[in-house]
């Protein structure tokens, strides 16, 4: 996320693409899709894309969210891959593709599930045919994320339940289960925007600090990006469920995001906001801070870190801070 939101400011600065840093996925009503088109209808790489859509009814989605900062993420510059670094032109392909397909029509396929049964042994098919590829024909490694084997032999058409099949071969085989993976960069980012913590532009540094701060590190060493927790953050993680768990859990920072939000829409005061939340976190603070000695047995059996960034250092007391409950207003 990093280094993709780096490339996405220097396409940004450079005017390849519209302002990276929004939250917004819908068009606006007078939105001028041809204007940004025309200019990709001779492109090497999806100008035959755009032709058709030029010649054709384009379908512009309805569905999406206006955040009110700034439009979707579209190309607003024509580039080949000569003219870019390999991260740039990477997401400046996928940013036009996914600018290109938003406008295509949906992909149409059946699917067929089928269920055999040999004496009391239920066996299960699925199989499903492309239609349309619709969109698919700007994005088409979605193929394979949907699923769609298009080489895969398909069943006898006609079949109705109870028909009897011939048994070609039977083959036995032994597999193991795999031990579950770490969790995915891109799966992390995902729990992020599910539970409403940091802005599409904050996310990458939420997960780059944990990285530089020891917590985890990033495996590339496959073909996906996994997070692989350190015995530090592990230790962070252990320790702090032991004294309270809510801040190792996503609801306590979602809720503060949620609860801050409601200002920009009216529906809290700004200073009602700020002390609520202060209460809440002073609260914890002062609790943490009274048990925080169960931790050093916790992270005296950790393996030591190297360049673990220096902790802050706190006063001896905390002062008292007066601070007044915060009521949601609700504006017709």
């Amino acid at each position: 996320p990093a280094k993709a939101l780096q490339a996405a400011e220097s396409l940004y600065q450079a005017g390849y693409i519209s302002y990276p840093r929004t939250e917004s996925t819908k068009y606006a009503d007078n939105f001028n899709f041809m204007e940004l088109l025309q200019p990709h209808v001779n492109h090497p790489n999806w100008g035959k894309r755009v032709s058709w859509l030029m010649r054709n009814q384009m379908v512009p989605p309805t569905e999406g969210k206006d955040a009110g900062d700034h439009p979707p993420i579209v190309p607003t510059r024509v580039a080949n891959r000569t003219e870019l670094s390999r991260e740039e032109w990477r997401l400046y392909d996928y940013i036009t593709r996914h600018f290109i397909a938003s406008l295509m029509p949906n992909t149409k396929y059946t699917e067929t599930k089928y269920v055999i049964a040999i004496g009391n042994e239920r066996f299960h098919y699925t199989c499903k045919t492309v239609e349309d590829r619709g969109f698919m024909h700007a994005m088409p490694w979605k193929t394979k994320d949907m699923l769609f084997d298009e080489k895969a032999k398909q069943p006898k058409s006609g079949l109705q339940r109870k028909d009897q099949v011939l048994i070609q071969r039977c083959v036995l085989e032994t597999q193991y289960t795999s031990p579950k993976e770490h969790l995915l960069e891109g799966d992390l980012v995902e729990a992020l925007e599910k539970h409403g913590i940091g802005t599409d532009g904050a996310m990458a540094h939420h997960i780059q600090s944990l990285v530089d701060n020891k917590y985890c590190t990033v495996d590339t060493s496959g073909s996906n990006r996994h997070m692989v927790p350190t015995d530090l953050g592990r230790c962070f993680v252990k320790g702090f469920s032991m004294i309270d768990d809510t801040l190792v859990k996503p609801d306590l920072r979602a809720y503060t995001e949620r609860t801050i939000s409601l200002t920009l829409v009216g529906q809290g005061i700004k200073q009602e906001v700020v002390d609520s939340i202060l209460q809440q976190y002073h609260s914890k603070f002062r609790d943490f801070r009274r048990r925080a000695h169960s931790l050093q047995t916790l992270f005296q059996e950790a393996e030591p870190v190297q360049e673990i960034p220096e902790a802050p250092s706190f006063p001896g007391t905390v002062p008292p801070v007066e601070l007044l409950p915060f009521q949601v207003q609700q504006h017709q």
